[in-house]
């Protein structure tokens, strides 16, 4: 009786809310057991509260699990079993644990969704002000924390900034539709949209000024998606589906088939040397995927692709490194790749859901271009920067998915 009139489940996931930003600056992988640890204990309280409990949505729910089905039965082939096997019991506890949290969070009250929310923006808030004295300061914080020093680093800029500038970039989102509906929580009354337009103008600053290429273009893809929504409206996630659709199918056929692929980019626009290797691993990830387009080479078999550890070099001769390493940097590419032709059809199936429920008819209409806007933002990182099986990236999706749909959810009593 007292965990079912108490706030105890609020406070459980407002301490959640409040870290996972903090975590995105100082230890990214710690998401990961946050979410972990999230969900077994939230689960509990639900159960001890005896309420009746709304799951995640079925076909959501269907998808990964044909997901991680078919990542288990390709570690019969793999070239790695023992690495596969454990891979895909890794996935599947990562989507467990994010579903569960998931779960949680969409089952609690109205008065402790305001409470996680006051800590969510206040943990964004602390992080963004971290940010900017990281970049102004050239990284005290970290190296305090980390007992560093930037020799020891070899200078390279502010590097240690990108996982928390996605980590922002990811829950600006339900934090921007929070200050358009104008929840009293964070007092702001009056133009909501100028504070809008500062905190994804800030995020984009920071990118660009730690030269994150990858997160300044998600985002802004994530903003001109949103815009379009606006604009135009279903029309606009109709054409993006079916986008995702042709661009997954073919992409590596694609790559295959152009025979230098930087120097034919290059004569349209100069690229850094960075991007001159990550083109050069895709086309490797994608001659690869043509040797073995249909069942894949098995579940985490980009660490162990013959060639993949070999060196790669420009035609003037620098070397760019490796072939393929740990993963390509691209999910549809290691979708494809791992878990061959089931696997990209899950994956696109799951895009084009989530696309099109983004913009269900229901909804307000700005509620539906912060829902794809942050969609497109989290598949445009997934497909330009980290390889799609790790924890804390996974961890990040299911957090900031459930933050959007908790403010989606908020009731109107607490609206200004």
């Amino acid at each position: 009786m007292r965990i079912q009139s108490s706030l105890i489940l609020g406070y459980l996931l407002g301490f959640i809310a409040f870290f996972a930003p903090i975590l995105g600056f100082i230890a990214p992988k710690g998401l990961s057991p946050l979410v972990i640890i999230g969900s077994i204990l939230g689960i509990l309280i639900l159960w001890f509260r005896r309420q009746r409990i709304e799951w995640l949505n079925f076909p959501v729910f269907l998808i990964l699990l044909c997901f991680c089905i078919w990542a288990l039965l390709t570690s019969i082939w793999s070239i790695d079993v023992i690495s596969s096997s454990i891979g895909s019991a890794r996935l599947l506890g990562n989507f467990v644990a994010g579903g569960l949290l998931f779960t949680t969070i969409k089952n609690i009250t109205e008065d402790e969704k305001v409470l996680v929310l006051r800590f969510f923006l206040t943990g964004f808030m602390i992080v963004m002000c971290i940010l900017v004295l990281e970049l102004l300061f050239a990284g005290p914080i970290f190296f305090a924390i980390k007992g560093l020093d930037i020799e020891r680093t070899g200078g390279g800029g502010v590097f240690w900034l990108n996982h928390a500038v996605v980590v922002l970039s990811l829950f600006v989102w339900p934090i921007a539709l929070g200050l358009y509906k104008k929840l009293t929580l964070f007092k702001i009354n009056k133009h909501p949209v100028f504070f809008i337009v500062c905190g994804f103008f800030v995020i984009l600053i920071l990118s660009i000024a730690i030269s994150f290429s990858s997160g300044t273009l998600a985002l802004f893809f994530g903003i001109l998606g949103a815009i379009l929504i606006l604009i135009f409206g279903r029309r606009v996630a109709i054409a993006a589906a079916l986008i995702t659709a042709i661009v997954s199918f073919l992409l590596p056929f694609g790559f295959s088939v152009l025979q230098n692929p930087i120097s034919q980019i290059n004569s349209l626009i100069s690229l850094p040397s960075s991007a001159e290797h990550r083109i050069a691993i895709w086309k490797f990830t994608s001659d690869k995927v043509v040797e073995n387009p249909i069942i894949g080479w098995g579940m985490n078999a980009s660490k162990n692709i013959p060639g993949g550890q070999s060196f790669i070099f420009s035609e003037d001769g620098k070397q760019y490194g490796r072939a393929l390493p740990l993963h390509p940097h691209n999910t549809i590419l290691q979708i494809w790749l791992e878990l061959g032709l089931p696997g990209i059809v899950l994956y696109v199936g799951l895009c084009i859901f989530i696309m099109m429920t983004s913009v269900n008819r229901r909804r307000l209409k700005f509620e539906s271009a912060m829902i794809f806007g942050q969609f497109v933002t989290i598949l445009s990182i997934s497909n330009l920067s980290f390889g799609m099986w790790q924890a804390w990236w996974i961890s990040a999706i299911w957090l900031s998915a459930g933050f959007m749909m908790l403010i989606v959810k908020m009731g109107r009593k607490i609206y200004s």
